[in-house]
């Protein structure tokens, strides 16, 4: 479609107008150029005349003051510094219209508001497309298309009304080759490592971090540092499903640092030198970890004690406890006491092993067990003495002696009242003090039936030679035979010899003493005679 411009004539000769000496159309009739007789030879007369011509070689017909002219071909300005000045300063609208086959376009000065208009159809001022205003600010009513390879924006401050904003994005295509991110420029030589945003496409991860990326790379380089992150409350997701949090907490947690998991998550910390520490202000105090030889520990650092403090006075010792094992013991803190008692809490019932109170008034201090008490023989030996209470009617106090005894042989006595005391046999109206003897068997040991003997150098521990023995000795009160700690049953030679027999061992004719069964190697005679 060939271009058509639309001007005033007076814009094209500066002086067209009914004042005196203007150009003037003198033959508004004539319809062709042919029917222009000519003028009277002065130059308004040329002029005119050239004015009409001008008029009818463009097929316009006859026009008067300001009548717009229509030009049928194409218009070129030359000159140095050409222009084309639309308007004479009056209040009226300005504009350049183009007229399309199904859309129009202008370009327009408004002269409500003195804005310049680009925008659809030929009114000034409807359906703008982009706007100056006299400030020079300016305003895009539809959508922007951007194609090149850099886009700059030299502002001090950038307003992005979209709520999203998508990167690596042609139209409505998405592309998954290549990262994605924004660089942080600042005041730094061009090799300086720069802080950025990205997400990294080859590691499905987001970075904040320094890299050497420039602005026109496709893809970010290698990373040279991370930087800090200030945040507040922090969601870590598993896919969508929310699995812990990091967080500022309220309430009775006001300003502390919570780390939580989600509702039915377990909370696990995983060290891979086996030890997560505690410092205080960036002193050690103490950690917690997993030995190989001995398995899982609570340790606090040198210097430093460990408390364990069970808000309702129980410390459980179990084994498995948590995974159901039942296995365990409680320990039970009161008032300045601690009990060892069943894994339940039942302070005041019957489970109680062990219980310590202690307390500023001595008398107030006690340990007490259940049970019995056991001391093992030395050397991890399996063998034990035992010492348990019988079944009483009521508490029973025992006061032990402050001494140990003026004199060897001497008996612990009590004074019914549970105050315990030594006294000596003569004190006590006893006859003489006892004697006792102890040999430990060697060799191939004594058969059944032969005697041994208890005279001097063959017993240990021998307070006096045990000799001559009687037989009114082995059946009177005065006389107690042991071996290997067991008490025995003395008789008559028939009943040592009879079988089965129906005591344990007699005295012979030598005074010496033989046995009814027979005695091995390291087996143990204690013989004590009052």
């Amino acid at each position: 479609m060939a271009s058509r411009t639309q001007l005033r004539l007076a814009q094209v000769t500066g002086s067209f107008g009914d004042f005196e000496g203007g150009i003037v159309d003198n033959l508004p009739v004539a319809a062709t150029l042919a029917a222009i007789p000519a003028g009277s030879g002065s130059m308004v007369s040329a002029m005119s005349e050239l004015a009409s011509s001008i008029q009818r070689i463009h097929g316009g017909a006859a026009f008067t003051t300001n009548a717009a002219g229509l030009f049928s071909h194409n218009l070129t300005i030359a000159g140095t510094t050409p222009k084309i000045t639309i308007g004479d300063g009056g209040t009226e609208d300005t504009a350049l219209v183009f007229d399309g086959n199904a859309q129009d376009y202008y370009c327009g000065i408004d002269d409500d508001d003195d804005k310049l208009y680009i925008g659809l159809g030929s009114t000034v001022g409807a359906n703008p497309a982009i706007t100056v205003d006299t400030s020079g600010d300016v305003t895009l009513a539809g959508n922007l298309t951007v194609s090149g390879d850099t886009t700059t924006i030299n502002v001090a401050n950038l307003t992005v009304e979209d709520s999203i904003i998508a990167l690596g994005i042609t139209g409505s295509t998405f592309t998954n080759q290549g990262d994605r991110g924004i660089l942080f420029a600042r005041s730094a030589a061009a090799t300086d490592a720069l802080p950025g945003l990205w997400y990294d496409l080859a590691n499905s991860d987001f970075n904040f971090a320094k890299t050497v990326t420039g602005p026109l790379s496709q893809s970010f380089g290698a990373t040279s540092a991370y930087t800090n992150l200030n945040a507040g409350n922090l969601g870590v997701y598993a896919n969508a499903v929310l699995g812990g949090t990091l967080e500022i907490g309220s309430g009775v947690t006001l300003n502390d640092l919570v780390l939580s998991s989600a509702a039915g998550n377990d909370l696990r910390l995983d060290s891979n030198s086996g030890k997560v520490f505690v410092d205080e202000a960036g002193t050690e105090r103490g950690y917690m970890g997993f030995d190989a030889a001995g398995g899982f520990f609570l340790s606090s650092s040198a210097g430093q004690g460990l408390l364990l403090d069970g808000n309702m006075g129980l410390i459980s010792l179990g084994q498995d406890n948590a995974g159901g094992g039942g296995n365990g013991v409680g320990l039970v803190l009161g008032d300045k006491s601690m009990q060892m008692e069943q894994l339940s809490y039942n302070p005041d019932g019957g489970g109680i092993a062990y219980k310590f109170t202690h307390n500023d008034a001595y008398a107030s201090q006690f340990m007490q067990v259940s049970g019995s008490i056991r001391f093992m023989e030395p050397n991890q030996g399996g063998h034990y003495v035992e010492l348990k209470t019988a079944a009483v009617a009521g508490d029973v106090s025992l006061t032990l002696p402050g001494t140990e005894g003026a004199a060897a042989n001497e008996i612990m006595v009590t004074d019914g009242f549970g105050v315990l005391s030594f006294k000596s046999s003569t004190t006590l109206g006893l006859s003489g003090a006892p004697t006792k003897a102890i040999r430990i068997v060697t060799g191939s040991g004594f058969a059944p039936g032969a005697t041994v003997d208890l005279g001097g150098g063959l017993v240990r521990d021998q307070s006096s030679g045990i000799n001559n023995l009687s037989l009114a000795d082995s059946q009177g009160s005065t006389l107690d035979v042991f071996v290997n700690g067991q008490i025995l049953l003395s008789g008559s030679e028939a009943q040592v010899t009879s079988n089965p027999p129906s005591a344990d061992f007699m005295i012979d004719a030598t005074g010496s003493i033989s046995f009814c069964f027979a005695l091995e190697a390291d087996d143990v005679i204690q013989v004590i005679k009052r």
